[in-house]
């Protein structure tokens, strides 16, 4: 057989037939979904039969399926492919949906079921799992998929019977478990996501046989905290008897979208997310040690090694100071300063290198101090040597973690080795990015937000050292800021321009993009080993695991003018108001482990 069309970047899921792999088609960059069915579990009848359902429905709140592949490790189905995971994935995770957008995502569930209905399609197994996300600029825009076990309405003769049930129990109306089908019993689904939504869990629990007594027999409770418009809608879709509910999808939205009306109107300005704020831990903050500072400090760089070099930036100033241990303890065992013709907009280490770049109206240059001196008598500012000067109105650069290329672009692209600074590949031409984000040794990541035209949206273009350009895929809102991690191959950490307090996890290979609320605005990030460290310009710090669940927080008493990490959990903070400053050497770890053993 000839190479496949796709390339796999992962799995994404798997389920009781198959497995799902996130996939990009080679000639045009395209992402999709590739949905492995197992042949032993879902014969050829059973994945024709899905393929031509999903084929019939066409909807933007249904998952479309785009044809079939055949290759040496078996037969897919080509779905359209949904970066935000599943509905499952938000509603477990920390961040709390609003209202609004809670509601938002029933009435995109609904109006996809009310195109399959009109089709006389019964999807039968509607469940969160089974609700696909794609990033929208608000919020997400639900998409139903699965249909393996859809019935059509006219095999069931409008409600016929079968011989015991599929699907999943905690979602399923009354009469499923007795192998009756009806566009109703989608609905009932529908509901019972909604209570979910809304209370923070179902209305019924437990294993099959009591899910199954607790829907045919238990009276249903709604909270009396759920608004009166909303207890209604519940209450409707989950009557008992399905001639009860409502008699239609589109029944169910209409009400649905009278109360989204009425809470938009209460309130216009309604963000998708949000977090129940803590209180800061500062009692548990150690100060380790604290200086006072003469002027501002605009940038700071720690190179760890056998011994600890600091570097503070100063205007055009740039000061070097080296300690003998990790704790920054005791006086350096070298200083020393040197004073540049622009001011210094930036200061990188990576590998026993320090990359210094300064900017001065449209003249950008570019400065590497090798040889970082472990002793007293090697000294380091013989090494700083100029290895670049451009003329632009706008200059990015971006130096991999390795630190072994650099890539700048103006009106075009490049990529240089380093440390020689030799050009390794061709000139691209393409538009300024915002931002160029390095990936790994070979690749990284050209970043355009808001567009070339100014509208807002993001789109993200990989590159390779030799010049290659490829585009991967967008975003319909602008970011602010991303960072690659340094620990995990491929993932990013950015932020809403719009929703400065919301964050964004993007995971590449494959790809999944993760919203989560933020407790500040964060103007400072930094990545750890366990996590981030996120600052605003208040001196409000806000500490994350990598999944993005908050593990403590604390403030400083004056507003940050610079953030370094020297440890895990330590950190130089340089602050500056009124005229006086103060450079403090913290230790967190406390309020960290404070916030664990609480939780």
């Amino acid at each position: 057989m000839q190479r496949s069309q796709y390339r796999l970047l992962g799995q994404i899921g798997q389920g009781q037939f198959g497995r799902v792999f996130c996939a990009i088609e080679r000639d045009t960059g395209e992402i999709v979904a590739l949905k492995d069915l197992d042949k032993d579990k879902f014969p050829t009848r059973l994945f024709l039969r899905e393929f031509s359902n999903s084929i019939i429905l066409q909807h933007p709140n249904i998952v479309s399926c785009l044809g079939f592949t055949y290759t040496k490790t078996g037969r897919y189905l080509i779905m359209d492919y949904c970066e935000g995971g599943t509905l499952r994935d938000l509603m477990e995770s920390e961040s709390k949906l609003s209202l609004v957008q809670s509601l938002k995502l029933i009435a995109d569930i609904l109006s996809g079921l009310e195109h399959a209905h009109s089709r006389d399609i019964v999807h039968c197994d509607l469940k969160p799992e089974n609700i696909l996300l794609n990033v929208d600029k608000d919020g997400w825009i639900a998409r139903i998929s699965d249909f393996g076990i859809a019935r059509l309405r006219q095999e069931l003769g409008g409600q016929a019977t079968g011989r015991g049930y599929t699907g999943s129990p905690a979602y399923m109306a009354p009469e499923r478990f007795y192998g009756q089908y009806a566009p109703t019993s989608d609905l009932y689904a529908v509901g019972i996501m909604l209570y979910e939504l809304i209370v923070g869990e179902r209305p019924f629990s437990g294993v099959i046989g009591e899910l199954q007594s607790a829907h045919i027999n238990r009276r249903l409770e709604i909270p009396k905290t759920v608004p009166f418009m909303l207890r209604s809608a519940i209450a409707t879709a989950l009557q008992k008897l399905p001639q009860k509910r409502f008699s239609s999808a589109s029944e169910m939205l209409e009400s649905v979208q009278l109360t989204m009306d009425v809470l938009q109107a209460q309130n216009s300005d309604i963000c998708c997310l949000s977090i129940t704020l803590s209180e800061p831990s500062s009692n548990e903050l150690e100060i380790i040690g604290q200086e006072p500072l003469l002027e501002p400090i605009t940038d700071l760089a720690v190179d760890s090694g056998k011994a600890t070099r600091v570097y503070l930036t100063v205007g055009n100033l740039l000061k070097s100071y080296l300690y003998t241990n990790n704790e920054l303890s005791g006086n350096p065992i070298e200083q020393w300063q040197v004073k540049f013709d622009a001011p210094v907009s930036n200061v990188s280490v990576h590998s026993q290198e320090a990359y210094i770049i300064t900017k001065w109206q449209d003249k950008h240059s570019i400065y590497r101090l090798s040889c970082l001196s472990q002793n007293k008598s090697d000294s380091s500012i013989d090494n700083l040597v100029p290895i670049f000067t451009h003329n632009a109105t706008n200059l990015v650069s971006a130096i991999a973690s390795q630190g072994n290329w650099i890539a700048l672009a103006d009106n075009n692209l490049q990529v240089f080795k380093l440390p020689e600074f030799k050009s390794v590949g061709g000139t691209i031409d393409l538009p300024l990015p915002s931002q160029l984000i390095p990936l790994d040794r070979d690749r990284g990541l050209a970043v355009f937000s808001p567009l070339a035209d100014g509208s807002d949206g993001t789109i993200f273009r990989l590159f390779n050292r030799r010049g290659k350009l490829f585009e991967v895929f967008s975003l319909p809102f602008s970011l602010h800021r991303v960072i690659a991690s340094q620990y995990e191959s491929y993932r990013l950490l950015a932020l809403e321009k719009s929703h400065s307090a919301i964050g964004l996890f993007i995971n590449l290979k494959p790809l999944k993009i993760t919203r989560i609320a933020l407790e500040i605005f964060p103007n400072y990030i930094l990545e750890r080993k366990w996590g981030y460290i996120l600052c605003d310009r208040t001196g409000q710090f806000c500490l994350l695991d990598r999944t993005g669940n908050r593990i403590g927080r604390f403030e400083v008493p004056f507003p940050p003018t610079a953030i370094a990490a020297f440890d895990e959990f330590k950190l130089l903070v340089a602050t500056w108001s009124s005229n006086q400053g103060i450079l403090y050497k913290i230790d967190f770890q406390k309020v960290v482990a404070f916030k664990e053993e609480e939780n």
